[in-house]
């Protein structure tokens, strides 16, 4: 992730272990305008299914999921396609950029038993429908720090 906007030509930056909500801070040093990135990744987040045809699926925290959508921040979900990080010779990953404010429409509550309460788990799934609006929509971060 640091890479793909390192190499178009902004400074960024890895925030410290325990950071909350924030993995990457991203500066365009011309106009000084900045966002900051929340990043998930599955090795395999991409789904075929017969019921709801093919997703990619991230699984995000509670907190995470409840929380108010902020300005300037932007979820990149990360599909490693199988390949490991490990191997640079894998396949290019597939990358869904999310602005804060996009991340309630395709937000999954999954309920184990509605009977014990509110969710425990919470998912963030996006449709073959909407890859145009989200995969590899780096010119969403390009606006931002315009």
């Amino acid at each position: 992730m640091a890479f793909h906007l390192s190499k178009r030509g902004y400074a960024v930056g890895l925030t410290a272990p325990g950071i909350k909500d924030v993995d990457l801070l991203v500066t365009n040093t011309d106009t000084g305008k900045s966002i900051a990135i929340q990043v998930k990744t599955m090795t395999q987040a991409h789904v075929n299914s017969r019921r709801w045809g093919s997703y990619w699926k991230w699984r995000i925290g509670k907190d995470v999921a409840l929380a108010v959508p902020k300005s300037g921040l932007f979820w990149a979900f990360v599909d490693l396609k199988g390949g490991s990080s490990f191997v640079p010779e894998a396949i290019s990953p597939d990358v869904f950029i999310v602005p804060s404010a996009d991340l309630k429409p395709p937000l999954v509550e999954s309920f184990p038993e509605p009977s014990k309460g509110p969710p425990t788990d919470f998912w963030c799934d996006i449709y073959e429908k909407d890859l145009l609006t989200y995969k590899e929509r780096w010119d969403r971060i390009a606006n931002a720090l315009t």
